[in-house]
């Protein structure tokens, strides 16, 4: 029995056992009112019962074989007929690839640091307990505070202890951790050679001097030598023997330049504050794995009860905030890089947009081409519902095709990206190798790139398969095609969009190479050619560094600072002014008296600090121009006050003065904050001096243009003061470089769209109006013979192509303006002139005159005689 003769009697059987299993319950109470036992009865209705469910369950089977096997001759048919039209597959293949290929490499650099675990057991579970306090973003743990929490919070997670650890030789720092026994049991890693530490080898202080080497410090430092372990080696201020060597990439976020991990009970053996010696100094990070069944939700609110219990107000370490930051990725998937991950994925989304729409004009233009075979196919009965199908299941398999092209181009990219930043990466930065992660391609990128080349394949079909299925029956009964307006309107739409994202990419690819030469000499009136960035770990280090350092003769100036300039946006708090009583809120700095002369600052009226304020805070403050205008207009800012009151915005990162503030001086303006936030819109000075306890930057300003001198004055300076500090130095011209460097980066990334975007513009105009000048031949044979003439015909066919480049190049201009405004609103030094839009509206106008040329000239050879035989 056949599959269709087997499913007609199965659908019989199905409708008359329905009819049964209705009366099933009266035939029961029957069958037992004429004698028969109740489960004799229920017997019997089981039994129909059990018939009908496998009666259900045949036409089911039969239901989802007919599905397939209709499916299999759509998916056989779609093979043959792509395989007659080859250079229409490759064509479709090759440019649903690249754009596909481009969009899978972004999501493979977000799916690297964004989406991809740690290689570590369980690594969701990971997590950082971090607390806010009224004076701190960040408050850590003390020695005693971590071994008060973990038995509390046995039942919920399991706890291990981090400290920073780092040591010095010669001008070269080494970054290295100290860790808790169980820290590498709580994480569940594995060794790559040896073993890792154990909860034995921190029993007691001082007690086991180990080491575990990380896998990069492993390759660079030691050549990969396998037989580092059982060595010693000096850390610090001993030797230390290694034990063992970690997985490569299974070190936390955070941890990249991490080169060591050595006990906790070994802190003595390093610079800095030991949690034993200094039992106050909060410096501990403790990290939790949660127990099965816990969740952030339900440990957060637990933490902060018991921190609200250990430090009740008015302690300074009160908890007004709990985090659990999550330790499972590279970078945390917080609002920023959400925002980062949209942005991105929209401009390459934008490149895949383009190539749609080449490919659903060339989908249009083959579909225009088999109204004939369609119209036979409706006319003898074939669905419309099956035509659209069949068109579909064509674009399905130009897809797999397609999405093995992608794939290919971001295997490719994955191997060339890590080689070309690393040859570009600015001198004098941190390494870039430290942070780079392997960029392969995994299941999560396949998974991404299937679905999308699904996706595209659906939405190119839409619109030729609507027009197919719209034909009218009768006139496809006559194999009559019917006529093309709708479709010419939407095809010079989808040119229309690939105009406009090309110009929004050349514009933006040329607007960013010219911020990239600005940032080279960013307008932040701030002198900072010759000043470097000192950073030690320990604050009676720092201040005696200061001291000592104006002695080295290679060293012109040394000034102190809260933060570094240009490196972050200014933290801003509320004020109210006297005389005037305006409220604003406005960015602060905390700085030494030599500040201002160290960066070249004028002060354009009264004075700056003098050392004996610094020293004292004083209640004295120098503002900047902006900020004198703002809060005093039309008054002299000498001598008013201005009083701190409760901010809006974010709590300060630092206790700050109180009470009633004398201002001083009115200096220029310029850049304190994040470089592309430009001048500072507002900016207070408060004085302090390098004997400050809290973190601070130590400036110093060479008086020489060459780094090393500046270089080795430091490491003299500390060698007199403090042998084995760690220091961290980094010359504010390598930092501008770094910038500049990224907006080169960018810069690169948008000009390489920009031109894909054009070859797409390029070759869906010429492919567009090749078509329209084929499909209107005869109609061109018909006006020739009426008394036009060839050019009249060629300039008219002009004219509406450069209408609809200029509709695109209006919207794209457009869009790159609006998006030109976002962008210098969010980055104020960011200037967008007019050559950028000139130049890519000029390119783009061009590329698609040129691309309608070669067509048109074909229409100017059209022979009328020959026109009007043509079918």
């Amino acid at each position: 029995m056949t599959w269709r003769r087997f499913f007609r009697r199965a659908q019989w059987d199905a409708d008359r056992a329905e009819e049964l299993a209705s009366h099933l319950d009266i035939e029961t109470d029957e069958n037992i009112a004429r004698g028969m036992s109740p489960d004799e009865a229920r017997r019997r209705a089981h039994i129909k019962l059990g018939n009908h469910v496998r009666i259900r369950e045949d036409i089911y089977r039969m239901n989802t074989i007919g599905m397939l096997e209709s499916l299999w001759s759509d998916l056989r048919f779609a093979v043959r007929t792509l395989v007659r039209a080859p250079l229409f597959a490759a064509t479709v293949v090759l440019t649903m690839g690249l754009g596909l290929g481009l969009v899978g490499s972004a999501f493979t650099v977000f799916n690297a640091y964004l989406f991809r675990p740690i290689d570590l057991p369980s690594p969701r579970a990971l997590h950082r307990l971090i607390w806010e306090t009224e004076v701190t973003r960040r408050q850590w743990f003390r020695l005693k505070d971590y071994e008060a929490l973990q038995p509390e919070a046995d039942r919920l997670a399991q706890l291990a202890a981090t400290e920073n650890a780092a040591f010095r030789e010669e001008d070269v720092t080494t970054q290295g951790l100290l860790v808790s026994g169980n820290y590498f049991e709580l994480l569940g890693a594995r060794p790559a050679l040896g073993r890792l530490l154990r909860p034995d080898d921190a029993a007691a202080r001082g007690g086991n001097a180990v080491v575990v080497l990380t896998h990069n410090a492993w390759r660079s430092r030691y050549r990969g030598n396998p037989a580092i372990v059982g060595q010693r080696i000096q850390l610090g201020r001993q030797p230390f023997e290694v034990v063992g060597v970690t997985q490569p990439y299974a070190n936390l976020a955070g941890q990249e330049l991490v080169s060591f991990y050595v006990p906790l009970s070994m802190a003595d053996a390093f610079p800095g504050r030991a949690p034993w010696s200094e039992p106050q100094a909060a410096s501990l990070v403790v990290i939790a794995r949660l127990r099965e069944g816990v969740s952030p939700s339900s440990m957060g609110p637990w933490l902060e009860s018991w921190l609200r219990r250990r430090f009740p107000p008015p302690s300074e370490a009160a908890p007004v905030a709990v985090r659990l930051d999550s330790l499972a990725t590279r970078l945390p998937l917080d609002d920023d890089a959400v925002a980062m991950l949209t942005l991105i994925m929209s401009a390459f989304g934008l490149v895949l947009l383009i190539a749609a729409a080449n490919v659903t004009n060339l989908m249009l233009a083959r579909a225009l081409a088999r109204q004939p075979e369609i119209a036979v196919r409706l006319a003898l009965g074939a669905g419309r519902w099956h035509v659209a199908r069949q068109l579909i299941v064509e674009s399905l398999v130009l897809a797999v095709p397609a999405a093995a092209v992608g794939l290919a181009l971001v295997t490719g990219l994955a191997r060339v990206l890590p080689s070309v930043l690393v040859a570009t990466w600015p001198a004098g930065m941190e390494p870039i190798e430290n942070i780079l992660m392997p960029l392969d391609p995994d299941v999560r990128v396949i998974a991404f790139l299937a679905a999308l080349s699904a996706l595209a394949a659906v939405l190119i079909t839409l619109a030729p398969a609507g027009r197919l299925v719209r034909m009218r029956l009768a006139s496809a009964s006559r194999g009559q095609a019917s006529s093309d307006v709708r479709g010419s309107r939407l095809r010079s739409g989808l040119v229309a969009t690939q105009i406009a994202g090309c110009v929004l990419f050349l514009v933006g690819a040329m607007g960013l190479v010219d911020q990239s030469s600005r940032l080279a000499n960013p307008p932040v009136d701030l002198s900072y050619d010759r000043v470097s960035i000192l950073q030690t770990d320990t604050a009676a280090v720092r201040a005696r560094v200061a001291a000592r350092l104006p002695f080295e003769p290679a060293v012109d100036q040394v000034a102190v600072s809260w933060r570094p300039p240009l490196g972050f946006s200014l933290r801003t708090t509320a004020v109210t002014a006297s005389a005037s009583n305006i409220g604003k809120e406005i960015g602060y700095m905390g700085v030494s008296p030599e500040y201002f002369g160290l960066f070249d600052i004028r002060i354009l009226r009264g004075r700056t600090f003098t050392s004996p304020e610094a020293a004292a805070r004083a209640a004295v403050v120098v503002v900047s121009k902006a900020t004198a205008e703002a809060l005093w207009p039309g008054l002299d800012p000498l001598g008013q006050t201005l009083d701190i009151t409760e901010s809006s915005a974010r709590r300060p990162d630092r206790p700050l003065p109180h009470g009633r503030l004398q201002v001083i001086g009115v200096a220029e303006d310029v850049a304190n904050g994040s470089m592309t936030d430009g001048i500072d819109a507002s900016c207070v000075y408060f004085p302090i001096d390098a004997q400050g306890a809290e973190d601070m930057a130590l400036l110093v300003r060479g008086r020489s243009d060459d780094p090393d001198a500046l270089r080795k004055a430091v490491t003299t300076a500390l060698d007199d003061v403090a042998r084995e500090t760690p220091i961290r130095l980094a010359s504010m011209q390598s930092m501008m470089g770094g910038a500049s460097w990224a907006f080169r980066l960018f810069s690169a990334v948008a000009l390489t769209l920009g031109i894909i975007g054009l070859l797409f513009a390029y070759s869906g105009t010429h492919a567009v109006v090749s078509f329209l000048v084929a499909q209107r031949t005869r109609e061109f044979g018909v006006r020739m013979v009426l008394g036009a003439t060839v050019w009249r015909i060629v300039w008219e066919m002009l004219l509406q192509t450069s209408r609809t480049a200029l509709i695109g190049l209006a919207v794209g201009l457009a869009v790159a303006a609006g998006l030109a405004r976002l962008a210098v609103a969010s980055a104020p030094i960011l200037e967008f002139s007019a050559r950028p839009f000139v130049v890519g509206a000029a390119i783009v106008l061009t590329a698609t005159i040129v691309a309608a040329l070669g067509p048109l000239r074909a229409a100017a050879r059209i022979d009328p005689a020959h026109a009007l035989r043509a079918e």
